[in-house]
């Protein structure tokens, strides 16, 4: 976190004791104006010459060994799990209290000093995606047989497994960027344990039947191998590398996207190869396609089978029609799920089973708005006709749009005064002036929504 001039106390004149432990200060230091942007408590540092026990936010004293801790950026301290020696519990979370690294802050140690780095969990979760690293797994989490579900041992559902995959494939850029400047460093080993135990329990979560009892600890050992790995180069690059970047150079993106389109076409390069220049891209563009089908599909060949024989122009034109819907129902999905605020929030007033229902009862709303826009089940379309928002009849088209605009309105962003025209107004005869106003006005915020959650063009049926 970054200090800045109302974070931090400096030479605190009285201690007010509330109770709980942690100390106050009702003096605040006054920044000079050439460090009023000052990044870090290092900068402070170098600065002032010196951070003392008083230059904190808060501080406590600790009663075992009578010693005064102090933060410099933080508004709380937890107890710290003192000890050279700690038997350890695992919990009904699958994690292990206040030994657990991810959990808890842990005592500096000169051989581990990124633990200092692991992130805690946010309180501003604002999608699924996004908590992944510390979701609690729970049975409604699991897929089963018909005869798994009798003895209660199944696979984690393929969302889950699709969310961890992604967050997975985002750190892996960063991770061979590592390795090229740290390659026999003992950091590098510890670095790759990790790698290599989120790539076995990611399978094995996706894979191998088990009762919720096992899976769980499957999960917090992938979670506590990804926030440790991502600790160990969040660290290396703030303080051991300071100022270099870990982050792949930016690849052609237009050469990107022709890779990746000719996937079918390239000659396929391994994935640990040492590669430069357009192969590098090519290898990214195909790591990107494989990773995408195994998301989808874990079982689904990389390359279809040739054809044989010159391709039927009807046939290519609804498989273009198919794969847009079917971009279209995808993209929506995700971006609702991202930007929608009518979605329950953690709040004291509701248990967690109170929270999971809401969440999944919500959730059942909005899948039941969604169908209601396409009016068919699941992402694949009719072969040959046009249903629901894409609809060639008005008055269809017109009952699906305001299924849409229910969907939308939940959303961030800024509503034109038209915005309620659909639904104050009926609009049933009015196709070809106030209806098509409406519609285009939504169309044009979905495409902008959309485009600032995906950072690339979406898919959009023609009618729409």
């Amino acid at each position: 976190m970054d200090i800045t001039e109302s974070d931090l106390l400096r030479n605190h004149s009285q201690r007010e004791d509330d109770g709980s432990g942690h100390a106050k200060s009702t003096v605040t230091l006054s920044l000079p104006s050439s460090v009023k942007d000052l990044p870090s408590v290092a900068k402070l540092y170098s600065f002032f010459n010196q951070l003392t026990y008083s230059d904190g936010l808060v501080g406590a004293l600790l009663a075992t060994t009578k010693e005064f801790l102090t933060s410099p950026n933080c508004d709380y301290l937890p107890d710290p799990p003192l000890g050279s020696t700690r038997n350890l519990y695992r919990r009904n979370d699958a994690r292990y209290g206040q030994d657990d690294p991810i959990c808890w802050p842990q005592p500096y140690n000169p051989r581990y000093p990124f633990y200092a780095a692991i992130s805690k969990k946010p309180t501003d979760l604002h999608s699924f995606e996004s908590s992944i690293m510390w979701l609690d797994l729970r049975e409604g989490d699991l897929s089963f047989t018909s005869q798994g579900e009798e003895r209660k041992e199944g696979i984690v559902k393929s969302e889950i497994i699709s969310a961890l995959q992604r967050k997975i494939t985002l750190l892996k850029p960063r991770v061979s960027v590592f390795y090229e400047g740290n390659p026999d460093s003992t950091r590098w080993t510890f670095l790759k344990e990790n790698i290599d135990s989120i790539n076995l329990f990611l399978t094995r979560l996706g894979t191998v039947s088990a009762t919720l009892r096992d899976q769980q600890p499957g999960l917090t050992e992938l979670q506590r191998a990804y926030l440790t790995a991502k600790a160990i180069l969040d660290f290396h690059r703030l303080v051991e590398k300071p100022g270099i970047s870990d982050t792949p150079a930016t690849v052609d993106t237009k050469e990107f996207w022709r890779k990746m389109i000719s996937y079918p076409f390239l000659n396929l390069v391994e994935r640990n190869a040492k590669v430069t220049g357009k192969l590098q891209i090519q290898l990214e563009a195909q790591i990107y396609v494989e990773d995408s089908i195994k998301a989808y599909n874990a079982n689904m060949a990389f390359r279809l089978p040739s054809l044989e024989g010159a391709a039927d122009p009807v046939i290519a034109c609804r498989l273009i029609r198919e794969i847009c819907m079917i971009n279209f129902h995808s993209e929506l999905m995700h971006t609702d799920k991202l930007l929608d605020q009518s979605r329950p929030q953690p709040s004291r007033d509701l248990t967690i089973a109170e929270l999971d229902v809401a969440v999944s009862r919500h959730q059942r709303e909005r899948d039941g708005l969604i169908e209601q826009i396409f009016f068919y089940i699941g992402l694949e379309p009719d072969p040959s006709i046009d249903y629901g928002i894409v609809a060639v009849d008005w008055g269809t088209r017109y009952r699906a749009l305001k299924k849409f605009w229910a969907l939308l309105d939940t959303w961030r962003g800024d509503k034109s005064l038209l915005w309620r025209r659909g639904i104050d107004m009926d609009l049933i005869k009015m196709e070809y002036a106030e209806g098509a106003q409406w519609e285009r006005l939504l169309a044009e915020f979905y495409v902008q929504n959309v485009l600032s959650v995906l950072g690339r063009p979406l898919s959009l049926p023609r009618r729409l």
